[in-house]
């Protein structure tokens, strides 16, 4: 069995255009689930996917749905949606920035974040919560000793007893992570984490660096598709025109705004942005 982990951020329209590609508007998210559902998937938290994975259960068309940083829009705009189609997900949240904003962000950016009761729902709903690091910080990958520990660590218990329930997979902020945090996580006491690389997840996958597809707001419907479909992205026609010589170029070209200083980039990691080759498991 193989299955794939599909990566959202903001819900929202109101978004700033430095982080624009991190949102899907909730027409659009709608849109999405109810094609996952129509196509015979179910949506589930990474915990159930690895459960199912571990189990041998091969009876089911599983998708992992996950939420980054912990947006108060995952709660009034996903939550929804996902509770109309019985679908689950898992939400990786700041601790330390739980009930605020999202400081790590373009000061035009940023957001408000979920607080505890609104947390306590997703649980509710049968939502994992797992942890985004404890602040956030712009190079996790270049943590070590005693801020990397923190940063693995810090306020995870707290969460356990506030919204009790467990945690226990870890998404690498940015998607940057480094060969010590890879090191350490197992021995922090963590099932799993995630990260920004595209790939099909199977029961020989590294659990410390389990592949997502990032879901962004210039995905088509057909381009959705073909993700958790084939695990591809298409390549996009501004994109090639970009590389071409000025002088080939045509009037009609178009340009997406540019991702925030601090948006996930290269690391220890293959990750691709806009370009993705159908994963080793599609083919």
């Amino acid at each position: 069995m193989t299955a794939r982990i599909l990566a959202y951020h903001r819900i929202c329209d109101d978004v700033a255009p430095q982080l624009s590609d991190w949102s899907v508007s909730p027409a659009v998210f709608r849109r999405q689930i109810w094609l996952l559902r129509k196509l015979g998937y179910r949506g589930v938290s990474v915990r159930a996917l690895l459960d199912a994975l571990d189990g041998g259960d091969t009876s089911q068309r599983l998708i992992a749905i996950t939420f980054d940083d912990g947006y108060l829009d995952t709660i009034t705009a996903a939550l929804p949606v996902m509770e109309e189609a019985h679908f689950t997900a898992t939400a990786y949240i700041v601790p330390d920035h739980i009930g605020g904003v999202s400081q790590w962000e373009h000061a035009a950016g940023r957001a408000p974040l979920a607080g505890w009761d609104d947390l306590s729902s997703l649980v509710e709903a049968g939502w994992e919560i797992g942890l985004h690091s404890r602040s956030h910080p712009p190079r996790f990958d270049r943590l070590a000793g005693d801020e990397l520990d923190a940063e693995l660590t810090g306020g995870r218990c707290e969460v356990e007893a506030r919204l009790a329930t467990q945690v226990d997979t870890f998404a690498y902020p940015h998607g940057r992570y480094s060969a010590v945090a890879l090191r350490l996580l197992a021995a922090a006491g963590y099932r799993a984490a995630v990260t920004t690389e595209p790939g099909a997840v199977s029961i020989s996958s590294d659990r410390r660096r389990l592949p997502r597809y990032e879901i962004k707001r210039r995905d088509t419907l057909v381009e959705f598709a073909m993700i958790f479909l084939a695990g591809f992205r298409l390549r996009r026609r501004a994109t090639f025109i970009g590389r071409m010589p000025r002088r080939f170029r045509g009037a009609e070209t178009h340009t997406h705004p540019a991702p925030p200083a601090d948006a996930p980039s290269p690391s220890g990691s293959a990750h691709r942005k806009d370009a993705q080759r159908p994963d080793a498991a599609s083919q």
